[in-house]
């Protein structure tokens, strides 16, 4: 130390300041506020990805959305709403409750609605019918239990839900078709073993194609959507596509005999 150097006591350490919580009624909007977002991300992928177009209204995707509304929009802040106070000492522990809570909650809802997507527009005899995610899980395993293979989804395409055919027993066989049923096995709709290309069944499909005249005017939403350089006039073909909550149409181009898009009928 040098001589004369001054001395001067250590100067306390200042305190960092301290966040202030927002009120109950920010929380809650904040809270809102997120979930909104969130439910808004999960809107969009049911109607763009996972219930397209038409399928939305009459297979499942109305039905999702009441499952995650509640579980998103309402639990979540109603809980901040009771429990959260700025003034308690456990605020974080109540907030980080209230978030795992939700977190798991709209887990569940999230993968029950993602379970109930359709995978396939499967043709069935006389119509297409739709085949969720979880019916072609449990219909596969029920397959392999009585030692059949069932085959995957992904060798009929990319796009999803795929057009497949399921090919149908002949009026020799129907008798084999019923003894089917009677031992168990899956309705023709969800037997993947005898799932072909859509092009396979052609033949067999266009007999069901419904008469244009006997089809009044539709509300039409396109799966997909039909680009710029597709507007041009093709001719088509019509098709009953039932699905769990309601009927459509499945419109085809005769020519590539690809799908088009889905007409979702009128009420009446």
């Amino acid at each position: 130390m040098q001589k004369g150097q001054d001395i001067r006591p250590e100067q306390p350490l200042q305190h960092l300041p301290i966040m202030k919580l927002p009120s109950l009624r920010n929380a809650v909007l904040m809270h809102f506020g997120v979930s909104l977002a969130i439910f808004l991300v999960l809107v969009y992928l049911m109607i763009r990805v996972w219930y397209p177009g038409a399928l939305f209204t009459m297979d499942g995707g109305i039905q999702g959305l009441s499952i995650l509304a509640p579980i998103d929009l309402v639990l979540g802040p109603l809980l901040t709403l009771f429990f959260y106070r700025p003034t308690k000492k456990s605020v974080k522990f109540d907030m980080c409750c209230i978030a795992l809570v939700q977190v798991l909650a709209l887990g569940y809802g999230i993968h029950a609605v993602y379970q109930q997507r359709p995978v396939a527009l499967v043709f069935a005899q006389e119509r297409f019918e739709t085949v969720s995610h979880s019916d072609y899980r449990a219909s596969s395993s029920d397959l392999i239990e009585l030692g059949v293979e069932p085959l995957a989804l992904e060798q009929f395409g990319d796009n999803s839900p795929r057009l497949v055919y399921a090919r149908s027993h002949t009026p020799e066989t129907y008798g084999d078709y019923l003894a089917d049923l009677l031992n168990g096995l899956p309705e023709l709709r969800e037997r993947s073993d005898r799932y072909l290309p859509l092009g396979d069944g052609r033949t067999n499909i266009e007999k069901y194609a419904l008469d244009p005249e006997s089809i009044d005017d539709q509300a039409v939403i396109e799966v997909p959507a039909v680009s710029p350089a597709d507007e041009k006039v093709v001719n088509e073909a019509r098709y009953e596509l039932r699905g769990r909550y309601g009927m459509a149409h499945l419109v085809l181009n005769q020519e590539s005999f690809k799908l088009r898009r889905i007409e979702s009928l009128k009420q009446p």
